[in-house]
């Protein structure tokens, strides 16, 4: 009977994904590739003096901005809501928030505790430049 207490531990480690967790739990939307760039062979690029990386067409230079811009917060650690002591701050997703500008007193806890400095001070007109 006491044997039968215990498990069996298996030493084998499970690689999980870390990417899929993330995604899983709204921290990362939809994964887009960068766009692919092709370079010359060292070979040909010494025989003369062209351009040895193709340069992204219009449609590719927006899609790559569009790519840039798709992160959103980025740390998701809801530091800004717990810091607001008027609440202002509502987490619509993991990685993107909302400040209720009727509930803001611009006191700038969020913008100085951001640790990616995605929230930014407007001047709302109170205060000279």
């Amino acid at each position: 009977m006491k044997e039968n207490a215990t498990l069996e531990y298996d030493p084998r480690l499970v690689r999980v994904d870390t990417e899929s967790v993330l995604q899983r739990a709204g921290y990362l939307k939809e994964t887009l590739k960068p766009a692919e760039t092709v370079t010359a062979l060292s070979k040909d690029r010494v025989k003369n003096f062209e351009t040895y990386e193709r340069v992204l067409t219009e449609e590719e230079a927006v899609a790559e901005a569009q790519r840039c811009l798709n992160c959103g917060c980025g740390e998701g650690c809801q530091l800004c809501k717990t810091i607001c002591c008027e609440f202002a701050v509502d987490i619509i997703s993991p990685d993107v928030l909302e400040i209720n500008e009727e509930l803001c007193v611009a006191c700038g806890m969020c913008y100085l505790r951001c640790p990616t400095k995605n929230i930014e001070m407007v001047n709302t007109g109170l205060i000279a430049d």
